[in-house]
Order: C-alpha cells, then structure tokens, then sequence
C-alpha cells in the first residue's frame, strides 16, 4: 500500500493464467515457453493499474495550502523568520509529495 497509489489485487487473473498454462501442451522449445510465460505475465499484472487516492491528496495538497496561506500571513505582519520557515515547509511538503507520485506511480 502506497501513500498515494494503492495496488488492485491481481490474484484471480494470475491463477486464472497458471491454471490456462498448466491445460496447454508444453512448447517445443524453452525459448517459445519463455516468451509465452514473458507474455502471460505481463498481460496479468498489466491488466489492473494501482487506484488513485484522491483523499490523501487532497489533505496532503491542503497542508500545503496551509503552510504557503501561513507564509503569506506571517510575512504581511512582517515576521520574516516565521514566513521564510512556512515557505521552506512548504517548499519541502510539495517536494515530497512529488517524489511519492514518481515512485509510487512507477512500480
């Protein structure tokens, strides 16, 4: 399970495909089963992409939104320090938030 991505349980479609290989005659040679079984189980685990959770993105996009809305706040009543710290918050929370997209996304 991901932060923002969850994975769409595969199980069925997988057994489905062992079950379909075991009922076939064996290939003549092993580079035709390596290819078919390559094939199978790309197409298994392809099938059924990971779910999006809009709700965690949502809080995680409304911290942000906090964090720059406080920047704002604190540099119109000129605290420098405090702003200029809500800002880099925020900066950090929006770089985090992407790293997870990329690494989630992907595998």
């Amino acid at each position: 399970m991901g932060l923002f991505f969850d994975a769409v349980p595969r199980h069925d479609r997988v057994a489905a495909e062992i079950q379909t290989a075991l009922m076939e005659p064996p290939p003549a040679d092993a580079a035709t089963a390596a290819a078919q079984a390559e094939q199978r189980a790309s197409a298994a685990l392809a099938e059924a992409p990971n779910r999006f959770q809009a709700g965690r993105f949502l809080g995680a996009f409304a911290i942000f939104a906090l964090l720059v809305a406080g920047g704002v706040v604190t540099d119109g009543i000129h605290q420098a320090a405090s702003s200029a710290a809500l800002f880099a918050m925020g900066t950090t929370l929006l770089g985090v938030v992407v790293a997870f997209f990329g690494t989630e996304k992907s595998s």
